[in-house]
């Protein structure tokens, strides 16, 4: 695959810019596509769970799973991932969940089993884009289950995607959330903006320099879970994330599901300060979970205390020694946060 990138990426973020013109500001982009083996790949395989293809409005298909349940009484939680993850990165986590949950989970658009939106990424890879799909999929559940008790967790830009169409769509039927991280631009801390759009510009940046092909499966786990990279995640997690964000090649190896121009386009599409602005219009109880700053945490795990502030009804935590990535490092933790839900 080749990336072309021109000499105004340098200067990738324009300056007084609107919240909603978070775009490709000078970025352009050139590839040849993977040549796939086919076009079925699922982040979570038939075995595991109960594929459902929906339609978005723009033509994305978005793959939603039903897991298993230890009860067909039990609520109902939809699950979303970080990107460049996909549904099938979390599985064995969200299988635990399915001992107090129905658990749904979707891979959000160009992500694992879901296709890609057109071009221009900018117009499509947008948070308005995200929260109508999770609305697209919420109401795929509503209409399987009926009315059940509902609750949404997720992670990251998918989390913020989630107060995006509550606070400025006024579509938030949750009895509760948990929000692992989730990536919201603040628009009353210009320092903390600065801070991300730097380091979102050289995140792009890395991201279509990325790897885009495996050898094996085995291959990535041995990569990723090299000693500075992702030797602190838990280990079936890891494995479950090579597995559901790898796709096989048609002249062999595996290629990632979410190419990197998709990835880029997400990290670009979130610099959109909508989502931290609607929250004071969000009612749905909320809790917060945020990364440790001291431990590879970034600028948004130091926004999750001032995005509770501004919620009706909401409180946050801080996992000690967690970065980002913290479903992965602490699964056990993340999951009684997810359940304690139920107990208020």
């Amino acid at each position: 695959m080749l990336w072309v990138i021109d000499v105004e990426t340098v200067s990738f973020w324009r300056s007084n810019t609107r919240a909603s013109d978070a775009k490709y500001f000078g970025l352009h982009l050139q590839m040849t596509e993977l040549n796939y083996n086919d076009d079925n790949f699922v982040s979570i395989q038939a075995a595991d769970a109960h594929y459902t293809g929906l339609a978005s409005s723009d033509d994305v298909t978005l793959a939603m799973y039903t897991l298993p349940s230890a009860s067909a009484t039990a609520p109902a939680l939809i699950w979303g991932h970080a990107n460049g993850f996909s549904a099938g990165s979390y599985l064995p986590f969200l299988q635990g969940l399915s001992s107090k949950f129905r658990v749904f989970a979707y891979d959000v658009r160009g992500h694992g089993g879901s296709t890609r939106p057109a071009q221009p990424l900018s117009d499509t890879l947008t948070f308005d884009s995200f929260a109508f799909d999770l609305r697209i999929v919420t109401n795929a559940v509503r209409a399987q289950l009926g009315e059940p008790a509902l609750y949404f967790a997720g992670h990251s830009f998918s989390a913020a995607a989630m107060f995006h169409l509550g606070g400025q769509h006024g579509y938030a039927p949750w009895a509760a959330v948990t929000t692992f991280d989730a990536t919201m631009l603040p628009c009353d801390v210009p320092s903390v903006k600065a801070e991300a759009q730097a380091g979102t510009a050289e995140r792009i940046a890395r991201t279509l320099g990325r790897r885009d092909r495996w050898a094996s499966i085995d291959d990535c786990v041995a990569t990723l879970g090299r000693p500075g990279v992702f030797d602190n995640w838990h280990p079936a997690l890891l494995r479950a994330h090579c597995e559901a964000t790898l796709r096989p090649l048609a002249d062999g190896g595996y290629g990632l599901a979410c190419a990197p121009d998709i990835e880029a386009g997400v990290y670009a599409g979130v610099m959109d300060t909508r989502p931290y602005a609607g929250l004071p219009k969000f009612s749905a109880p909320a809790l917060l979970v945020a990364a440790d700053r001291h431990a590879k945490g970034t600028w948004v795990a130091d926004v999750q205390a001032r995005a509770s502030e501004r919620l009706a009804n909401a409180e946050t935590t801080t996992l000690a020694g967690c970065g980002h990535l913290m479903v992965f490092e602490q699964p056990a933790l993340c999951a009684q946060l997810v359940m304690s839900m139920l107990e208020s």
